[in-house]
């Protein structure tokens, strides 16, 4: 609310306080309706975005922002947890984060292996970690693969990329499922999608994540469900409306709704995968 982000959003001194009462108020509203809760969705984009690269609205950057976000968000969402779980004791309570896949561009070189190591616990692992315990389940969201080369830079092999230029690379779907698997929760992948106006990479995208998500399976990680991103086209943050992630066309003038050829297959993935299954 803007009352809250004019004190300082995040950052406020009181937001913790603030974000559990709000839980609280949600999980009595709720009752028993409600069984599955995210109290977070990609702290580390709000992070990143707002006090690292300042790309959203933000109150401040630097690295004494950067630790106090993390530790007001990982407080709000052990405050959360504690009160949803107070009033529904069955109900299961998680957060939902953005992982990005880290390799090495020169998979024998020490720096290059230190680097990823680094980036992927601030970008993966710490928020994670600060908020152990406090957790039913794990949302995995990914869009993003990275090889870390000299010096942290990175770079990118772009054989496939969406309208937004995102490497598409399935298989660090399978990478970051399997890093996740360690915390020993069930995982849902709450993201997975692509900007594609045309649809002509969705469904081949959809089919190869999927398989990934199969293998991750039967390699041990407890995946537990698999949301595409998204359902309808929708306002992409700082993007505005022009990226195109819906397996719904949405005609924004008119509100038409047509579904894209890619809705269409991943309609038939699925029945004919509820028939093998029964």
């Amino acid at each position: 609310p803007l009352w809250l982000e004019e004190r300082g959003g995040v950052l406020a001194k009181d937001f913790v306080q603030k974000f559990a009462r709000y839980a609280t108020i949600m999980a009595d509203a709720f009752g028993d309706d409600v069984l599955y809760y995210i109290t977070l969705n990609e702290p580390m984009s709000v992070i990143g975005s707002q006090y690292i690269t300042g790309a959203w609205p933000h109150q401040s950057t630097g690295l004494r922002a950067v630790l106090r976000a993390y530790r007001h968000l990982s407080d709000a969402h052990v405050k959360a947890y504690t009160a949803i779980k107070a009033q529904h004791p069955h109900a299961y309570v998680g957060l939902s984060e953005i992982f990005t896949s880290y390799e090495s561009t020169m998979r024998y070189s020490p720096v290059d292996r230190l680097m990823v190591q680094f980036l992927r616990y601030w970008s993966n692992k710490r928020l994670i970690i600060m908020t152990k315990g406090r957790y039913d389940f794990l949302g995995v969201q990914y869009y993003f693969h990275l090889r870390i080369g000299v010096f942290g830079k990175s770079r990118k092999q772009n054989v496939q990329t969406s309208d937004l230029g995102w490497e598409l690379y399935a298989k660090g779907l399978y990478n970051v499922i399997m890093e996740c698997a360690q915390y020993n929760v069930p995982l849902y992948i709450t993201e997975n999608g692509l900007a594609d106006a045309d649809d002509t990479k969705r469904s081949t995208f959809i089919k190869e994540n999927l398989m990934y998500v199969e293998r991750a399976i039967g390699d041990g990680a407890d995946v537990r469900g698999y949301f595409h991103w998204s359902l309808m086209d929708n306002f992409e943050w700082d993007k505005g409306f022009w990226p195109r992630f819906g397996l719904i066309a949405i005609d924004f003038a008119t509100l038409e709704r047509k579904p894209r050829p890619s809705f269409w297959y991943y309609k038939d993935m699925i029945q004919k995968r509820q028939k093998e299954s029964m």
